[in-house]
């Protein structure tokens, strides 16, 4: 498969006559024994990276309690630590290509590892928005899938798309056990503070994981593709000129966009409509744990019916888990959070996923990460957008309906970004 240009740009002859690199081609050769131990390695760096960042959702009511400050405020800060943590994928990304893995993961981990350990001295809402926002955004997106994209695409060779889903279950599986941890040490302490000198702790862990992994070893069985024209892949400005790159795009904007505007406040959500916090916490992280299994659910499923049949079927469970989600509202039990938390779970981060891999595929060769760190702004700037928004509905409606009800809008908006792929860039 050629990647088309979508428009009449000069660098529409370089995009048609280049095929996707060798590295992302389907193989059944084997891989190196490096490629699992490092795969292990960036999942846990995901794993606490995002983990430690959608744990935000324990601190809402905690904040707003302690400062007095409303919904709005408080979601702009995690607002900020979204738009920081997406938009900041494309230097990131020139930073991965530029000085490689090692370096971006020291900055990401000092980034990430200083502000939790500021974090209890801060007193002001610009101070939290530029710490817990700023420096924690851009700490992740360093231990994010930009970072690690560059370099899974040399060890694993054909099969990139099983390999990203493992990254991106890992933010699932770290979303169910450091949210139920956080507000454990929140309840038992009673004191927020403490709460954030638990993530400085944990950040901590993420030393020895970049300190073991073998960068030099890789340097050299498994070279990263040179800055030259022979390397292969579309330049930096063709891939922006392409219909294939701004429809992922939508995708992660309009998808990214819905739920974060109603996933920070959802255990906030179950706790006013009656369920206690650490129950709520814990719920919460279940659906992000099942977040796991719909991925590889999703990767399974994919390989048999088609990515698209699979993003459509995405699309409309995870809509039907919103209305879940206010039916709960109105009558708050255990069966129909049980319904929510599967059907929610299941279908969280499936669509990253294909994006990825779709991205690795398409734009392979040696400016794929800052490619796909661009990419990843839509992620940035729709989850900054769906968590204000989602602060200032609840504000004005004193609720939650019509927050749900703007996230329901924009998963139609991601699927209807999918559909205007070009039909062979939409399939497996």
């Amino acid at each position: 498969m050629r990647l088309q240009a979508w428009t009449t740009s000069p660098d529409d002859a370089t995009l048609r006559s280049v095929s996707p690199a060798p590295l992302s081609a389907p193989t059944h050769a084997s891989l190196s024994s490096l490629a699992w131990p490092v795969l292990i390695g960036c999942c846990l760096l995901t794993l606490i990276g995002r983990g430690l960042v959608e744990s935000f959702v324990v601190f809402l009511l905690p904040l707003s309690e302690a400062f007095g400050w409303g919904r709005t405020e408080v979601m702009g800060i995690f607002a900020v630590a979204v738009l920081v943590n997406g938009t900041t994928g494309l230097p990131v990304g020139w930073l991965v290509d530029r000085f490689g893995q090692r370096i971006v993961y020291v900055v990401g981990l000092t980034a990430l590892g200083g502000a939790f350990f500021v974090a209890p001295s801060l007193t002001a809402l610009w101070q939290f928005k530029l710490v817990l926002g700023v420096c924690v955004g851009f700490g992740a997106a360093c231990l994010g899938g930009v970072a690690h994209t560059p370099l899974l695409v040399r060890l694993f060779p054909g099969r990139m798309g099983m390999a990203m889903g493992l990254i991106f279950a890992s933010v699932g599986t770290g979303m169910l056990l450091l949210v139920p941890a956080t507000q454990w040490v929140l309840e038992r302490s009673s004191d927020w503070r403490d709460g954030y000198h638990f993530q400085a702790a944990v950040a901590a862990l993420l030393v020895p994981i970049v300190i073991l992994m073998p960068f030099r070893r890789i340097a050299i069985e498994h070279p990263a593709p040179t800055r030259t024209a022979t390397a292969g892949g579309p330049s930096f400005r063709a891939a922006l000129s392409t219909r294939a790159f701004w429809g992922l795009t939508g995708v992660y904007f309009w998808t990214s966009a819905a739920m974060f505007a109603i996933a920070p406040q959802i255990v906030a959500y179950l706790i006013e409509i009656g369920f206690e916090p650490l129950f709520s916490a814990s719920a919460f992280g279940i659906a992000g744990f099942l977040s796991a299994i719909g991925i590889f659910g999703a990767g399974w499923l994919s390989d048999r019916i088609g990515q698209p049949r699979v993003v459509s079927i995405s699309f409309a469970l995870s809509i039907l888990g919103l209305l879940l989600l206010m039916a709960l509202g109105a009558s708050p039990n255990l069966i129909l959070l049980t319904a929510f938390i599967v059907v929610y779970g299941l279908t969280t981060g499936t669509r990253g996923p294909i994006v990825s891999s779709m991205a690795a595929r398409l734009f392979a060769g040696a400016r794929l990460g800052a490619i796909y760190g661009a990419m990843t702004a839509g992620y940035g700037i729709g989850a900054a957008l769906g968590a204000f928004l989602g602060g200032v509905l609840f504000d004005l409606t004193g609720g939650y309906q019509a927050v749900i009800l703007y996230a329901v809008a924009c998963l139609v908006g991601g699927y209807s970004a999918f559909l205007l792929l070009p039909r062979e860039h939409r399939r497996s």
